[in-house]
């Protein structure tokens, strides 16, 4: 068993999602705590996460609020600031964007999930 394996809070079965066929491909959600946070941690590189060792195209939900999500293979990385202010962090400890600066987002931009 994978040691994240044990934080599984749903499976979602997505192999014969959008009109493409691949066996075992599956949405799934994890309960994060300390010792996954750790886990996850000890890969330094978001694009580097990969099955079966990391989860791949991981996201991020803050209260149903899809916070950050990833594409792995295009080392692509989507991350929703909630404010001018945390924006402003993100960028002072070294997080890129490809918008100089904050902006409110759209409703229809949010990706929300009920776990």
């Amino acid at each position: 068993m994978l040691p994240f394996q044990k934080y599984i809070l749903k499976k979602i079965d997505k192999s014969n999602h959008n009109l493409i066929y691949q066996p075992n491909m599956y949405i799934i959600f994890y309960r994060l705590n300390a010792d996954l946070q750790e886990y996850l941690l000890s890969n330094k590189s978001l694009y580097k996460w990969d099955f079966p060792n990391y989860p791949t195209d991981i996201s991020f939900f803050k209260d149903g609020v899809c916070w950050l999500n990833s594409i792995t293979h295009e080392e692509i990385c989507n991350i929703c600031v909630e404010s001018e202010k945390e924006f402003d962090y993100l960028r002072s400890i070294g997080i890129e964007f490809l918008e100089k600066s904050f902006r409110q987002i759209n409703e229809e931009e949010i990706i929300t999930e009920i776990i």
